[in-house]
């Protein structure tokens, strides 16, 4: 199922509203990323829309940080602070950037989410729709299988609606 979300409409400023602290949350984290010495790429916890640093990303060839533990596979170069005594600032700056999960949006779309659906053989988990963000609508795709029953300013379009307006925002978003 797809839907519109038209600007000027209560869930598009509420939606807009997150999409700006977003915006100002993946700057904090790529900053404090860099500033600890990784690529400035970091892993969040599943729950999670942004914030909640869980792992760094070092760059390739850089050894494990004294008093960080190793994450993931080791060809990721995933690290993270020990909680130990001398990391206790470190964590500290990571547990104040704000999080906002995934909850908080679909408090705003009216998706009850997660849902467990059927997807051919496969058992399938949807926590949040797949949301696009531009600066005169943001489309959802809803799976067909979930329960979900719109709110009176979101529209159900017709895929074709959907994949033309989805090509103006992969426009918007590489033009700047």
């Amino acid at each position: 199922m797809k839907y519109k979300i038209v600007k000027g409409s209560k869930s598009f400023e509420l939606l807009n509203e997150v999409v700006e602290r977003i915006k100002v949350i993946q700057k904090q984290c790529t900053e404090i990323c860099i500033e600890f010495g990784g690529t400035g790429e970091w892993c969040r916890a599943s729950s999670g829309v942004t914030g909640n640093i869980i792992a760094i990303e070092f760059p390739k060839g850089i050894s494990k940080p004294e008093g960080w533990k190793q994450l993931g596979e080791k060809y990721q170069n995933l690290f993270f602070p020990k909680s130990i005594k001398e990391n206790v600032s470190i964590l500290e700056r990571f547990r104040s950037i704000e999080v906002i999960d995934q909850s908080e949006i679909n408090a705003i779309i009216g998706f009850n989410g997660p849902q467990c659906i059927m997807d051919g053989q496969s058992l399938c988990m949807v926590s949040l729709p797949i949301i696009s963000f531009a600066k005169y609508c943001f489309l959802m795709d809803v799976p067909d299988k979930c329960t979900f029953t719109p709110n009176s300013d979101t529209w159900e379009i017709l895929g074709s609606e959907y994949i033309h307006l989805q090509n103006f925002i992969e426009k918007e978003v590489n033009n700047g």
